[in-house]
């Protein structure tokens, strides 16, 4: 049976975006469809030219969250982080990001029910959108 997934990509380094294009090339060969990928943009990357080239699905940026450095630039400063993630216009742009990722979601999927499987220490996730869950019960997502 033939799958149809969504990628959705967030972090702060790339090696998300590479196992990504490993995942989607074995589900490739496996007879599954990549139909889309979200990932989560910054002001301070650019996505590298080799993702769009190699991961051979339409892909949408979203505004998305970063990490904040100390003054040296030597390690992650959490309070500078919740600052600069909670102004009120970042605030506002995840927002606009989430009803972003909420409507992919829907044209990519067609309406169908998904599983999404998530790992919790990973900001990679991927939404297989070609059956319902064996709940019944649609995770948010796919309608």
């Amino acid at each position: 049976m033939t799958m149809r997934y969504l990628f959705s990509i967030q972090g702060e380094g790339r090696g998300h975006l590479t196992q990504a294009l490993s995942l989607a090339a074995m589900l490739r060969r496996h007879g599954h469809q990549v139909v889309g990928v979200l990932v989560g943009r910054s002001s301070v990357r650019r996505l590298p030219d080799f993702f769009f080239e190699r991961i051979g699905a339409p892909v949408t940026e979203f505004e998305a969250p970063r990490f904040a450095f100390d003054h040296a630039n030597r390690s992650v400063s959490m309070l500078r982080t919740l600052l600069l993630n909670a102004a009120p216009a970042r605030l506002a742009a995840y927002d606009r990001s989430m009803r972003l990722i909420r409507d992919r979601i829907a044209e990519r999927t067609l309406s169908k029910p998904a599983l999404t499987n998530r790992r919790p220490t990973t900001s990679s996730t991927f939404t297989n959108c070609s059956r319902a869950s064996p709940s019944g019960v649609s995770p948010s997502g796919c309608r």
